[in-house]
C-alpha cells in the first residue's frame, strides 16, 4: 500500500513540476519514472523500519526477528512487539494478523490500479481531459473508443472500482493505527498520541519513529498510568 502511495505522490509531482522532461514520450516516461522513484522511496523507508523493528524485537527477546525485513510478515513482527492492543476500549489479540491481511488486500487493489493505469496509457495513450464546470466540481479524464474487454475492465476499475482501494486502504490504516498506538505507548508514552496521529497523515513517518526508538527500553504503559493515579 505504501508503494502505491509513494508512486501516486511522485507521479503527481513529476506531472506538475517536471512536465517538460516528458514532452517527447510523456506517458511511458512519466509512469516508469514515477514507479521507479516511488519504489526507491518506499525501499528506503522500509529498510529504516526493518532495522528498527528488528532491534526492538531482539531487545524484547522475540523469535523470528527476521520477519522485520520481509513485506507483509513485518506486520506480524509489529504485532508481536505491540502485544495485546486496544480497539474501541476492547482488548484485541492478533492485531498483527488482522493488519497483515488488510495490507495484503489493500496492496492487491493498489497494484491492480497501477496495472490498469499502465495498460490504458500504453495501449490507448493519453486520455481526454474534461475540465471542471465550476469551482465546486472536479474535472475528469476518459479514453474514447475503448473496444477490448480488458480495456473496458481497466477503465471501470480506475473509475467505479476505486471504492475497493478506498475501503481496503481505510481498514488497513485503522488496524495499523491500533498497532502503532500500542507500540508507541511502550516506547514514547508521553507523545504517543500526537505521533500516532502523525503516522496516520504521514505513514512513512512511522518508519523513522521505529528506527529512532529502537534502542529504548519498553515500559508497561498501563502500570505507569495506574501508578500515577494512585500517587
Amino acid at each position: 500500500m505504501e508503494i502505491y502511495s509513494a508512486y501516486a505522490e511522485v507521479r503527481g509531482t513529476l506531472a506538475i513540476f517536471f512536465s517538460g522532461l516528458f514532452k517527447d514520450e510523456p506517458t511511458m516516461l512519466l509512469l516508469l519514472w514515477s514507479l521507479g522513484i516511488g519504489f526507491f522511496i518506499w525501499l528506503t523507508f522500509f529498510t529504516l523500519q526493518a532495522f528498527g523493528l528488528y532491534t526492538i524485537a531482539k531487545k524484547q527477546g522475540l523469535k523470528h526477528k527476521w520477519m522485520a525485513f520481509l513485506p507483509f510478515l513485518n506486520i506480524l513482527c509489529m504485532g508481536r512487539i505491540a502485544g495485546d492492543c486496544r480497539f474501541f476500549n476492547r482488548k484485541l489479540k492478533n492485531a498483527g494478523t488482522y493488519t497483515m491481511v488488510a495490507q495484503i488486500f489493500a496492496s492487491i487493489t493498489a497494484l491492480l490500479f497501477i496495472a490498469a493505469e499502465f495498460y490504458m496509457y500504453t495501449t490507448y495513450g493519453e486520455p481526454i481531459e474534461v475540465p471542471a464546470e465550476d469551482f465546486y466540481s472536479n474535472g475528469y479524464y476518459y479514453w474514447p473508443n475503448v473496444t477490448d474487454k480488458l480495456g473496458k475492465l481497466a477503465v471501470w476499475y480506475m473509475t467505479d472500482g476505486t471504492f475497493l482501494l478506498s475501503i481496503f486502504g481505510l481498514i488497513y490504516e485503522i488496524f495499523m493505527l491500533v498497532l502503532v498506538i500500542a507500540i508507541l505507548k511502550k516506547y514514547i508514552p508521553k507523545y504517543y498520541f500526537g505521533l500516532s496521529v502523525l503516522t496516520l497523515f504521514l505513514p512513512m513517518s512511522r518508519c523513522i519513529i521505529f528506527f529512532v526508538v529502537r534502542g529504548r527500553e519498553p515500559i508497561d504503559y498501563e502500570a505507569m498510568m495506574r501508578a500515577k493515579r494512585e500517587a
